[in-house]
């Protein structure tokens, strides 16, 4: 009896080993291609007039500074130069001074970063350089120092900040 339950049972597992050695599969791939192009984009907050009041000689002859005045965010897949010029070679005037004020009077930096401050030219003015990622927050510093050079008037200008892939 013992020996008719053995061979059954040994009948039973070769069986189903069989079965399993029998089963076939079949597999198919896809290929799959990624495109990635370069990315960037820059955005500067707040979007509002920042303004430095000179009233002392102190002001004028040692500069005004305005820290973390603005930030500008930069998502990028690439590591970026930072820079920064002017719209125009110099300062728009209120209209009351016949002095022509230059754009390097206003100077711009990063705060906290390797690049010491820069004076404004119409050309690109490299104020960092910046590893790829999402969401880079630059805090901007503007100081000007406009010496005892410039009537009493209103002077503005336009900054633009741009980064370039590397």
């Amino acid at each position: 009896m013992k020996k008719i339950a053995l061979v059954l049972f040994a009948v039973c597992g070769f069986a189903a080993a069989n079965a399993q050695t029998n089963a076939t599969a079949s597999t198919s791939g896809q290929t799959v291609t990624l495109v990635l192009n370069n990315a960037l984009t820059i955005n500067y907050t707040p979007n509002t007039t920042h303004t430095m009041t000179f009233t002392t000689v102190a002001d004028y002859t040692s500069g005004i500074e305005l820290q973390s005045a603005g930030t500008v965010t930069v998502s990028s897949n690439k590591s970026y130069h930072l820079t920064a010029k002017a719209a125009t070679a110099n300062f728009a005037d209120g209209g009351v001074t016949t002095t022509t004020m230059p754009a390097s009077v206003l100077q711009v930096q990063v705060n906290g970063g390797t690049v010491p401050y820069q004076g404004l030219s119409t050309t690109d003015q490299n104020i960092g350089n910046f590893s790829r990622g999402s969401g880079n927050v630059h805090n901007i510093d503007y100081k000007a120092v406009p010496g005892l050079n410039y009537d009493a008037d209103t002077y503005t200008i336009n900054v633009v900040f741009t980064a370039t892939q590397y």
